[in-house]
């Protein structure tokens, strides 16, 4: 199992910079999720970015009851209609 852990998050963004303007945080914000915890919308934003080696689990939120399931390897074909 690949636990998100803020070194991971700062390391795979660049830094602590870098992760709190990607998240739109401040760094304090980022410092932190260390005692709070990462919040749940950016563990899945993690989850599907290619830059962390992430897997999102529902489990560690408290939504056991709620079954999510998240394939970033797979990838559905992007069709675009054309139009006049």
């Amino acid at each position: 199992m690949n636990k998100l852990t803020v070194d991971k998050l700062v390391e795979s963004f660049g830094g602590v910079s870098k992760a709190a303007e990607r998240f739109n945080v401040t760094r304090t914000a980022i410092l932190k999720w260390r005692s709070r915890g990462i919040p749940e919308y950016v563990a899945l934003l993690c989850h599907l970015s290619p830059s962390v080696d992430y897997t999102f689990r529902p489990q560690d939120y408290g939504r056991e009851q709620f079954p999510l399931q998240l394939y970033k390897d797979q990838q559905l074909p992007l069709e675009m209609e054309e139009t006049d």
